[in-house]
């Protein structure tokens, strides 16, 4: 069932789902309404009950939007009524429903509920509050076996939000062998871990090669290297399908310990897509798994149910995620010098080859290193859409401390940089930059970083090299523009570096 205000809008969705030989129920009306609602779930009632409440329907405010200082309070009121309130009321008169059948609740949210954009203040707001209602009744509901989480669907065209940068997929394509891919790690290629090799590129645009072990001769005292200290799990499990026999089900965010966000996968080597139903149920390890719903906005992506605690699977069956190019190595081989709190379902990579002795000459020589916690998801998703800013991401647990953002601060007020060790870093100070500083924070991000939104914090990136078009590559253009970027890739495929995880690494410093 679907309700909307507009007739033919949703007369067009009802029939493009008929199309697909999927059944809609199409009502008109206004969320806000309480008579629409409760006739809602009347007819819901009729349909044998809520199974998944989807709260889609949002109010920009004002247009064009003012400075919050300058807003209409009445129209802040009319919008935190349709993007808070109307989820609440739903959820609150639907709870008999979605208590009988177990039900999950997706309440769509948006990345202007992290980042303070000019001029997005009353939206914003009013899905940061959204954010923090969803997780509130997820704690209250579960002992109720229901589910609650909110979701970034990353940038749509609609009649509400247009894109205010433009990016094009093509931009981020590039050309490189797969014979570059590091198919092992460099220990059993005869190496260090930090005799890798490394990249550097510098503001003038030049690049040069070295070894990864002379970075501490790269950088200058004062400086702040800041490293991801999450541990990486064995993440990905074997699964059965009924109609489709052995699969792999790679787990990628945590909302609970029986809800998560999953990728299901022939096998390592073989994506998929695979012809999965919206309420099928695979069993993993005599238990079952329900697939709940595809993932807004990522196809590829599942929200899936567990019987049991998805942590005790991943001890007993699970096996690190790894695709094609490389086989499965045992778990410490995806661990780094700064793995400490378990998360991750891939390795945070960068920091792989920092290695005791790379640490020590760094620490030695004035230059700081600090941890934030990034638990990441599965890998850099390309970029599907011709805008690469209407990508989707979903979201990852982070944590930056009290003592990072004043390390963090402290170096910007000495005019030092700071240095992020991989993306994954980028994502968690970028969310914690509050304006003027970067700030204490522990949540999740959905956070972008693309070519049009600004970086704040990182004045450099210490990362591996990384696929063509993908979020990933999009974060690099941000930091250094795409043509700097583009040359440097050119220049590490000619030079022969390796890619992935085991591969070589690249520093980028403005």
């Amino acid at each position: 069932m679907i309700t909307s205000r507009t007739r033919s809008e949703l007369n067009e969705v009802a029939s493009s789902a008929e199309r697909s030989a999927v059944k809609i129920a199409a009502i008109t009306g206004d969320v806000n309404d309480p008579v629409h609602r409760r006739r809602l779930l009347e007819e819901t009632m009729k349909m044998g009950g809520v199974s998944l409440l989807v709260n889609n329907a949002s109010e920009l405010g004002e247009t064009p939007r003012p400075e919050l200082v300058n807003a209409s309070l009445e129209r802040f009121r009319q919008t935190l009524e349709t993007n808070l309130v109307s989820p609440v009321a739903l959820i609150q008169e639907a709870l008999p429903q979605l208590e009988q059948t177990r039900g999950l609740v997706v309440n769509i949210s948006s990345d202007a509920s992290q980042v303070g954009y000019e001029r997005w203040g009353i939206y914003g707001s009013s899905k940061a509050a959204l954010d923090l209602v969803s997780k509130t009744l997820a704690a209250e509901l579960k002992p109720r076996g229901i589910s609650i989480v909110s979701v970034d669907p990353g940038d749509m065209r609609t009649q509400m939000h247009g894109p205010d940068h433009s990016m094009r997929r093509d931009e981020l394509l590039f050309e490189r062998p797969t014979e570059l891919f590091a198919s092992s790690p460099p220990e059993l290629r005869g190496l260090a871990r930090d005799d890798v090799r490394l990249m550097l590129s510098t503001p003038d645009g030049g690049n040069s090669h070295h070894r990864f072990r002379e970075l501490p001769d790269l950088l200058s005292p004062g400086e702040l290297l800041v490293v991801n200290e999450s541990m990486t799990l064995p993440a990905s499990l074997p699964a059965v399908s009924k109609r489709l026999g052995n699969i792999r089900l790679n787990l990628s965010t945590r909302f609970s310990e029986y809800l998560w966000v999953a990728e299901p996968r022939w096998s390592p080597g073989q994506p998929g897509p695979l012809d999965l139903e919206e309420g099928e149920n695979l069993t993993v390890d005599g238990s079952t798994a329900k697939l709940l719903m595809r993932y807004p906005g990522i196809p590829r992506l599942w929200l899936v149910k567990f019987e049991l605690p998805a942590d005790m699977l991943m001890m007993k069956i699970g096996e690190p995620i790894h695709y094609g190019y490389a086989p499965a190595y045992p778990i410490k081989t995806y661990q780094t010098l700064f793995s400490r709190f378990p998360g991750s379902v891939e390795m945070p990579s960068a920091a792989r080859p920092i290695t005791d002795r790379v640490r020590d000459t760094l620490l030695g020589r004035g230059i700081g290193i600090t941890g934030i916690v990034l638990h990441t998801g599965v890998s850099s998703l390309e970029i599907e859409d011709e805008t690469v800013e209407h990508q989707v991401l979903y979201p990852e647990w982070f944590r930056v401390s009290a003592a990072t953002a004043n390390a963090v601060n402290t170096a910007h007020a000495h005019g030092k940089r700071v240095i992020a060790v991989g993306t994954t870093v980028v994502r968690a100070l970028e969310t914690a930059w509050s304006g003027s500083s970067v700030r204490p924070c522990t949540g999740d991000t959905s956070l972008y970083v693309h070519p049009g939104v600004r970086v704040h914090v990182v004045d450099g990136l210490l990362t591996g090299l990384h696929d063509p078009v993908t979020s990933h590559l999009a974060m690099l253009s941000a930091i250094a523009g795409i043509d700097r970027v583009k040359e440097a890739y050119n220049e590490a495929v000619e030079q022969r570096y390796l890619w992935h995880e085991f591969g070589d690494s690249h520093l980028i410093l403005n």
